[in-house]
């Protein structure tokens, strides 16, 4: 009987070393410093076929998903991606969502559950592996937004892939992705949209980053916001960076501000608006 115990024993341990597990890691934080496309002094280029990776992202779907005929389409699966010096994807988080309440979150992607998201992960992970990237990388790290939606036409699934190097724009918030914001939202206006409660409303809502409190870390962020005609902000980005790791906590506050809408010939607008971001440690 202790034979085959040990046996059992034996063939789990080779077996279970046997699993390959996936060079990037999957983490739920970041506290390292990786610059976003923009602050770059060069754009960043995929060295990989695009096509060739939507192919493998649909055949993963179809080998994984075994109820995919049941599951509501679009399938949208969104990350933050951290390339290391080498050019190669060394990290990944689930990206920023902002839900209904304005608060920020930590969201893998919508309409598959949890345990399906488990399922396609690892096989997102092995695709990831062989992406590489040609930049000025060699001289730092930087980050991006993987973003992956599955349609369903024609009977057919169809694969859409962006790893966000269509634009240069560091862009936050929700899921307008379509319009030209710049041309949609006034620059100047008769009455200029302003957070409810002051710039010291905006600055309670401020997340220090631990490890630029650590580095003494300190400066002035410039968030462009897009305020609709609620006063909801709707996007951000960064204008002017004091340092990265300021960056998405000042994009964070601004996301969570409610606004007084700007107006024009007293009627409300969609407005854009400048707001300086101060991060001092005491």
């Amino acid at each position: 009987m202790k034979k085959l115990l040990v046996v059992i024993s034996l063939l789990v341990v080779l077996f279970g070393c046997g699993e390959k597990k996936s060079r990037i890691e999957l983490i739920e934080n970041n506290d390292l410093i990786y610059f976003s496309i923009a602050e770059l002094k060069f754009k960043p280029a995929l060295k990989n076929d695009l096509d060739e990776i939507k192919k493998q992202i649909k055949s993963a779907f179809h080998e994984k998903i075994t109820d995919l005929e049941s599951q509501s389409f679009p399938i949208i699966v969104t990350y933050d991606y951290f390339v290391g010096t080498d050019g190669i994807i060394e990290k990944i988080m689930p990206a920023t969502k902002i839900n209904r309440n304005r608060e920020v979150i930590r969201n893998k992607g919508s309409n598959l559950p949890e345990n399906y998201f488990n399922e396609i992960e690892p096989e997102i992970l092995k695709i990831l592996e062989n992406v590489e990237f040609s930049s000025d990388s060699t001289f730092s790290k930087f980050k991006g937004f993987l973003f992956i939606r599955i349609m369903r036409e024609l009977q057919e699934l169809v694969a859409m892939v962006s790893f966000g190097l269509e634009t240069s724009a560091n862009l936050f918030g929700t899921d307008i992705t379509n319009d030209n914001l710049e041309d949609v939202y006034f620059v100047v206006v008769e009455e200029a949209p302003g957070p409810i409660g002051g710039m010291a409303a905006i600055q309670k809502k401020i997340t220090y980053p631990e490890i630029a409190k650590r580095a003494g870390i300190q400066g002035k962020v410039f968030v462009k916001a897009y305020v609709d005609e609620n006063g909801n902000v709707v996007k951000a980005e960064i204008l002017k960076t004091a340092h990265p790791t300021l960056d998405s906590a000042a994009v964070d506050a601004v996301m969570k501000t409610k606004f007084t809408p700007g107006r024009q010939k007293g009627k409300p607008v969609k407005t854009q608006v400048s707001i300086p971001i101060v991060f001092a440690l005491k």
